[in-house]
């Protein structure tokens, strides 16, 4: 198994606090204010650019960039285009 991108212990690191802050007042706007639910949408794209970075996904269980790059890819590239079509169609929506 090879390393991580970034280093070998890169992907076990912990996010820093104020990503992890702005990610939970985030979430807590797109819930409570019906006008910024696009932000839900935005999250996933987000959170799909961080899965490919750090190469591992998570479904029913875990998925490898290394061990399966097209079933990887598949779920990667799903979870980002179902954010920005769901960012869009809220925000072309008004």
């Amino acid at each position: 198994m090879r390393p991580a991108p970034g280093g070998p212990d890169a992907a076990s690191r912990p996010a820093s606090a104020p990503i992890n802050v702005a990610v939970v007042l985030a979430i807590w706007a797109g819930s409570l204010l019906p006008f910024l639910t696009w932000i839900w949408g935005a999250l996933m794209a987000a959170a799909a650019v961080v899965v490919a970075v750090r190469g591992e996904v998570g479904l029913v269980g875990s998925i490898r960039r290394d061990t399966q790059p097209m079933l990887f890819w598949f779920v990667t590239l799903s979870w980002f285009a179902i954010g920005v079509v769901w960012a869009g169609v809220e925000l072309a929506s008004g």
